[in-house]
């Protein structure tokens, strides 16, 4: 939660510079050998269910104020300026309700849906970039193979006619 505060304290800006500088050097460092990068946030809990959002804010101490998504956003417009591609995971896991289903409730991280949709994210993002050989998409080298294109879990079969690519 804490890139969600409104207002930043001085050791969260130096870690955020440091953050953008990390990435924009493994960009450029990629760029330098002709590897594409992409850069995607992952999302916590609250910032995918408003029911979360809500409890957790509810109770904040006084004068602590939070901006929903402003981590986020600010690495996107971060990202756009440098001319560094990246992409949202928070609505595909936004859709699927309960949270809980999605995220294990005591230690934030995916459970294995969750880190099906995902998978599922960001490989319609390498199609959509067109960085997926052809060979790879709707074969056994596709990981994430059986989501279709907005995430819903599909037979192998009817996935491989839909997303095999001339």
């Amino acid at each position: 939660m804490e890139a969600e505060l409104a207002h930043w304290y001085p050791m969260l800006e130096e870690a955020w510079r440091r953050t953008l500088a990390d990435i924009t050097a493994i960009a450029a460092a990629c760029r330098e050998r002709g590897i594409e990068y992409a850069v995607y946030p992952m999302p916590y809990s609250q910032e995918v269910s408003d029911g979360l959002w809500m409890k957790l804010t509810a109770n904040r101490p006084d004068g602590l104020e939070y901006e929903r998504g402003k981590g986020r956003r600010l690495l996107a417009e971060a990202l756009d300026e440098r001319g560094i591609a990246h992409f949202s995971v928070a609505g595909a896991l936004a859709r699927h309700r309960p949270v809980e289903r999605i995220y294990y409730r005591h230690d934030g991280h995916l459970t294995p849906l969750g880190n099906r949709i995902v998978a599922g994210a960001i490989r319609r993002f390498l199609i959509q970039r067109d960085w997926v050989p052809n060979a790879v998409v709707g074969t056994a080298h596709d990981p994430a193979g059986s989501l279709s294109a907005n995430g819903a879990a599909v037979p192998r079969r009817a996935q491989d006619a839909a997303i095999k690519r001339p």
